[in-house]
């Protein structure tokens, strides 16, 4: 995806290269203005229920101060209280990290 991880945060770069990798269309693919940004996936797929998660789905968690910015990743499963999201850019790394859904902003799930 051409990104610097030292100066672009790389969440959504992870996210397009996994999808790009299944064939599943990403941001770029659809010429999203802003793939680069977590937020810019409210743009892509279909929106979800928080009570119809699956694995697989894209989930958006807000991250700083600014109303643009955001995190990004995949649901991976749950424990009794917290959703296990893979992603990239978690701790400088791709790796499982868990949040909990209440600061889930966003569900999205592909659908052709």
């Amino acid at each position: 995806m051409n990104v610097d991880p030292v100066r672009t945060e790389w969440c959504a770069a992870f996210v397009n290269s996994i999808l790009k990798l299944q064939n599943i269309p990403n941001l770029n693919d659809i010429e999203h203005p802003h793939p680069l940004t977590a937020r810019a996936f409210f743009d892509w797929g279909v929106a979800v229920d928080k009570d119809n998660i699956q694995e697989g789905d894209l989930v958006i968690f807000p991250r700083g101060s600014a109303s643009w910015q955001g995190h990004v990743g995949f649901f991976a499963g749950a424990t009794d209280n917290y959703w296990i999201i893979l992603g990239g850019n978690q701790d400088n790394t791709v790796s499982y990290k868990l949040f909990k859904p209440s600061r889930a902003i966003g569900i999205r799930r592909w659908s052709e």
